[in-house]
Order: C-alpha cells, then structure tokens, then sequence
C-alpha cells in the first residue's frame, strides 16, 4: 500500500511539472517587431507566442469612392468600430513568423454627410500572414484575406408576395 502511495505521489508531482511547462515561460528575448502593451507573450518550445485583443474605432473618413457626377457627386465615407484580434508566432531568434489576425467590425457605416445618409454594415475580415520579417512592413509569402461586409437586416429589401 506504501508503494502505491509513493508511487502516485511521484506521477502526481510529475504531472504538475509537465502542465506547467506547457503553459508557457515568460519572454526572455527581444521580439521583432515588439508587441503592443496589450499582447500577452509566452515562450514556447520552438519560439514565441503573443496573443490579444483590441478594440479601435475611426471616421468618418473619405473613402475616395465619389458616386453619382457632376452638380450630383458626392463622397462617400466610412466610419466603424473594430472589434480585433491577434496572434503572433515568432520563432528562436525573436522574429516574426506568422500572424493571424481576426476583425469584426461590430459597427459600421457609409455615410453621406451632405444630406445625413447612411448605410450600416458588419464586417468580417481574417488575415493571416507567413513570412521572415526583415522589417515589419516587409512579410513574405502567403497572405489570405477573407472579407464578408453584409448590410444589416433592417436595410434588406423587402420581398415581394406574389
């Protein structure tokens, strides 16, 4: 019954030292680029870690689209607020290797500020980015982009019964 004991001790004690390796040391290194304040880092077995998440909101601003023409011609500008996330893989050295980004833009809208219209949308964006960094602006590689913009449900056309 003593071995037992003993025996369920030791796995237990090794069990607690195996989990917490596994939920990541802190950061020793420098990491290039630097994370933001709101990034939490955890070193890992090939690299880095950071994750976290943000909220921005802009606009209005000109978009640069003008609809309509001549005396008719008006801007159109955009204003929203992005919901957002970020993970960021960086590899032994500290560079960046990979992130992944995930927006949703909780509000949005198109707007023409002449006379007051709107247009509300949501929107969906995921970015994910593969490369050696030399600069930050500078990532190689892959990079997908899957964007949803949907008109709100009070703005749908209704339909017609036949």
């Amino acid at each position: 019954m003593r071995s037992i004991l003993v025996l369920a001790t030791v796995c237990g004690a090794a069990l607690a030292a195996a989990t917490g390796g596994l939920a990541g040391q802190p950061v020793t290194q420098p990491l290039n680029p630097p994370p933001p304040p709101w990034q939490t880092c955890k070193a890992v077995g090939d690299g880095t870690i950071c994750e976290g998440t943000n909220v921005e909101s802009d606009g209005p601003y000109d978009t640069g689209i003008v609809c309509a023409n001549g005396a008719n011609a008006f801007d159109i500008f955009d204003s929203g607020t992005d919901d957002y996330s970020v993970w960021k893989k960086f590899d032994t050295d500290g560079n960046l290797v990979r992130r992944v980004f995930h927006d949703h833009y909780t509000f949005g809208q198109f707007s023409n500020p002449l006379i007051g219209a709107v247009v509300p949308y949501t929107q969906t964006d995921t970015q994910r980015r593969d490369g050696v960094p030399r600069r930050q602006a500078r990532l190689l590689a892959a990079f997908r982009r899957r964007r949803r913009v949907r008109p709100r449900p009070a703005l749908r056309r209704p339909q017609r019964l036949r």
